[in-house]
């Protein structure tokens, strides 16, 4: 599945003996269209129309359903049908399964309505599409590149600023390792049933990954009976410790607590000092971590960081300082990731309006 991007390029590299590919996989031609049918690849709409594959056919995992097309459809007008809002709104309704391994029967693409102009207004259907969506692919592409920049550049900024060459006395500085930083405090799920341990009015907050990256507003909060069950810090710095994010960072101020894949060190002092100076040395984190497949940092090995304390006052010019300047680059990435929605929902409504013939492409044709 990895070889297959959204109805993009698609990897056709890798090489097996036919022998070994004659059953548990799908056999697809060219002319074929293959659509992932497994969440969340369907829902993200990977697939891919078959074009001069080797030989003119290749195998693929199970997880695609191929569609062969009749010769009075075109199949590049039926992969736009494949990737408009409409299909895979009731596609994602009809899934069967649970948790991760939902997918979309086979028996739903094959009733669903496929509006069926001449085939000349397909071909021009496809036409415009191609062209229009790789215009806006383009942009799309061209912001992405400009919030990396900006994010490199941010990474940057807080690296110099925390480095005690960037003050009169960096004797005044020590090296320690983190753990005499503060007390590390391992995140936990709560057990039970669901509906008893979270509540958006309840008494404290329970962080994940996905909030980490500055001030940690949790997405979830726990109820009394949750809270009783996981520990908290206050005036904290939050390490994610497992997983793909793993070294990203926030801080929080006050109560918190967090799923296990976070660590948090409950600071005696200026808790965003260190979420800059942790941000600063994200790659120390990453280099930290274990295990190929899911890097897992341990609290031994993140205990035994090093990191500089500069004095208290330098670490309050420090915070200062930064956040006049991350403000203005997270002002500039924020705007890049606002046009980014917009282009996504001008493309999804492009697809959406060409297909159900809102947009007349007959003269075209």
């Amino acid at each position: 599945m990895e070889a297959i991007s959204e109805f993009g390029p698609v990897d056709t590299s890798r090489r097996r003996p036919f022998r070994d590919l004659q059953s548990g996989y799908s056999y697809i031609e060219d002319g074929d269209i293959a659509l992932a049918k497994v969440t969340p690849c369907f829902e993200n709409g990977k697939g891919f129309v078959a074009q001069n594959l080797p030989c003119g056919y290749a195998f693929a995992t199970t997880e695609v359903s191929v569609i062969r097309p009749k010769s009075s459809i075109d199949a590049r007008y039926l992969s736009w049908i494949f990737q408009s809002s409409d299909f895979l709104q009731r596609g994602e309704s009809h899934m069967t399964g649970s948790g991760g391994l939902r997918r979309v029967p086979d028996s739903f693409i094959e009733k669903y309505s496929v509006p069926l102009p001449r085939i000349t207004t397909q071909q021009a259907i496809a036409d415009y599409l191609d062209h229009e969506t790789a215009r806006i692919d383009d942009l799309v592409k061209h912001q992405q590149e400009l919030i990396n920049t900006l994010l490199e550049r941010r990474q940057a900024v807080v690296s110099h600023m925390t480095a005690s060459d960037q003050f009169s006395r960096p004797s005044d500085w020590d090296s320690v390792t983190l753990r005499r930083i503060g007390r590390f405090v391992t995140g936990k799920t709560p057990t039970g049933d669901p509906g008893e341990l979270y509540d958006d009015a309840g008494p404290l907050g329970w962080a994940r990954p996905e909030d980490l990256g500055g001030y940690v507003v949790p997405s979830r909060r726990l109820t009394a009976l949750a809270a009783s069950q996981v520990r908290q810090t206050t005036s904290s710095v939050l390490i994610c410790c497992i997983g793909a994010t793993v070294g990203k960072v926030g801080w929080s101020d006050g109560p918190i607590s967090s799923n296990q894949q976070i660590t948090a060190v409950e600071i005696d002092g200026i808790a965003k000092y260190w979420y800059y100076s942790l941000t600063g040395l994200r790659s120390d984190l990453v280099a930290l971590a274990v295990g190929n497949t899911i890097p897992i940092l341990n609290n031994t090995r993140l205990a035994e960081l090093r990191v500089s304390v500069p004095p208290v006052e330098q670490q309050q010019t420090i915070v200062s300082r930064l956040d006049t300047e991350t403000e203005r680059l997270d002002k500039l990435i924020h705007e890049a990731e606002k046009f980014i929605q917009m282009c996504s929902e001008r493309r999804t409504a492009l697809i959406s309006a060409a297909v159900t013939g809102q947009i007349d492409l007959r003269e075209t044709a």
